[in-house]
């Protein structure tokens, strides 16, 4: 059992960052057009970012693969379609990023690619719970049965596409805000973004808890709907509070364990399944290298969570 929350653990810490990473990006290109005065104090938030945010990706895949040797095979082929468009979209962004950072801040040319390619990304990226949860894949031997178009266009999926732009700009606003004691231009701007996306994510969390609750992947955990939603409400208020009173600096941690939340209520609910139906709990890969893995994944954490403290201390000390 803690190999499957840890690997939900990995795949948790990379959807932080790497909305963080995305959220900033598209700020940066909407405020490249409005003020770029303050898109020159966003763009300080994004370059530390790449190389930590992958290094959890990468973590996450070696350790899903290892731990259920079917995964590569069934993920393989029905990610195929939205990742290869999604890495389309990273190698857009890769280069107009690098474009931008040494050779020209006021393109605008490539300004455009980068924001437009940070909004896909997670769009494709995203499938991969609507997959995770699909019930309509059949795998028969070397032969998988899928439908590109129902995984990809489904309602379920155009909603968890919906709401992982609302979630990548309501927690980069949060983040964003953490860091205005350094930065004061960000407080009105952020601050106005993160009150209209808060209540936006309020109206859309309530909706896919009612909606979700007809699903059978998530009718368990969603039985106790009103004690989930007060939950999400009561860190919610908090948040706002702390706007009120203008304490910044706290506020990315409530909107983290927000994000948390309803990550425990996909994990909690997608239990035992990794993908639901073909892959369960149960389908450990039992060899002698397991322990090996496990071992070296948890010694990976050590090292790394030091640098997430480092890397916050860090934009700390750029900022000033």
């Amino acid at each position: 059992m803690i190999e499957y929350f840890l690997l939900n653990l990995l795949l948790f810490v990379y959807l932080t960052l790497v909305s963080i990473e995305f959220g900033n990006s598209i700020y940066y290109y909407v405020f490249s057009k409005v003020d770029v005065n303050i898109s020159k104090v966003i763009f300080r938030y994004i370059s530390p970012i790449w190389e930590l945010t992958n290094t959890f990706l990468v973590l996450f895949i070696v350790f899903l693969i290892a731990l259920y040797p079917l995964a590569p095979f069934i993920y393989g082929t029905i990610m195929l379609v939205p990742i290869g468009i999604a890495l389309f979209f990273f190698l857009i962004r890769a280069f107009s990023f690098v474009y931008i950072y040494e050779f020209d801040e006021n393109s605008i040319l490539f300004k455009t690619l980068y924001g437009v390619s940070s909004f896909f990304i997670p769009i494709f990226l995203v499938t991969y719970f609507s997959v995770s949860i699909f019930n309509n894949i059949k795998v028969i031997g070397s032969f998988i049965s899928y439908s590109v178009s129902s995984i990809m266009f489904s309602p379920l999926s155009l909603a968890l596409m919906l709401f992982a732009i609302l979630n990548i700009l309501y927690l980069s606003a949060s983040f964003l805000l953490m860091y205005t004691k350094e930065d004061k231009k960000l407080i009105p701007e952020m601050s106005g973004f993160f009150i209209i996306l808060s209540s936006i994510m309020i109206f859309t969390v309530s909706l896919f808890f009612y909606i979700f609750r007809s699903i059978p992947f998530f009718s368990n955990i969603l039985n106790n709907y009103f004690l989930l939603l007060f939950l999400y409400l009561f860190l919610f208020v908090l948040s706002q509070g702390l706007l009120i009173f203008k304490e910044y600096r706290y506020i990315f941690s409530f909107s983290l364990l927000q994000m948390f939340l309803l990550y425990i209520i996909y994990t909690l609910g997608n239990y035992p399944y990794i993908l639901y139906r073909n892959i369960t709990l149960y389908q450990l890969n039992n060899s002698q290298m397991l322990h090996a893995i496990l071992f070296v994944v948890i010694l990976a954490l050590i090292l790394i969570i030091p640098s997430l403290i480092f890397f916050i201390y860090f934009l700390r000390r750029k900022s000033k």
